[in-house]
């Protein structure tokens, strides 16, 4: 277990990311579920075409079952499954992890919506599964909850994203 004051979910995946020994990287917030086959699932459907950088599966959302009914009243929770493309929803090789570099340590930004972008922007061999491999806990402190601040931090991921790109042409 490794401790450190809370400096937003870039930093936590990248200090889990230098401790990590296995060749295989996942991700999981604190507030989320994985079914306890996920890791064969995912790791199975990479390994099975070696040339796969990530495999993802689906991703079933639940209301946190402690809120009072108030607030659960207030949270959307689609029944429908969520493509699990996204850091929680995948396993990821080390090597094309590395290759794609760390997630932004910028607390201003949504950092899993940067790094997904230089994901899909790096057109690796990729994997989806049909198996749910993540349960999202939805409550009234996600992340996403505040639509004005989510707004504001998407915006600034894509004008991340937007001026890579750019440097990235200009090299």
């Amino acid at each position: 277990y490794i401790r450190q004051d809370n400096g937003g979910d870039g930093k936590a995946r990248n200090t889990g990311v230098r401790h990590a020994s296995h060749p295989l990287i996942a991700f999981l917030d604190a507030d989320d579920l994985w079914p306890r086959e996920r890791l064969m699932i995912l790791s199975s459907a990479q390994q099975a075409r070696p040339t796969t950088a990530l495999a993802y599966g689906q991703v079933k959302q639940f209301i946190s079952p402690e809120l009072p009914e108030k607030s659960k009243a207030l949270i959307h929770c689609p029944p429908e499954l969520k493509t699990g493309f996204m850091p929680t929803g995948m396993v990821i090789r080390r090597d094309c992890f590395e290759q794609i570099g760390w997630f932004s340590e910028n607390r201003e930004i949504h950092s899993h919506m940067e790094w997904m972008g230089k994901v899909s922007a790096a057109q690796f061999d990729v994997i989806a599964v049909d198996d749910v491999v993540l349960y999202r806990r939805l409550h009234d402190t996600n992340m996403s909850h505040n639509k004005v601040e989510k707004s504001q931090r998407l915006l600034r991921a894509a004008r991340g994203m937007i001026k890579q790109r750019r440097t990235s042409a200009e090299q």
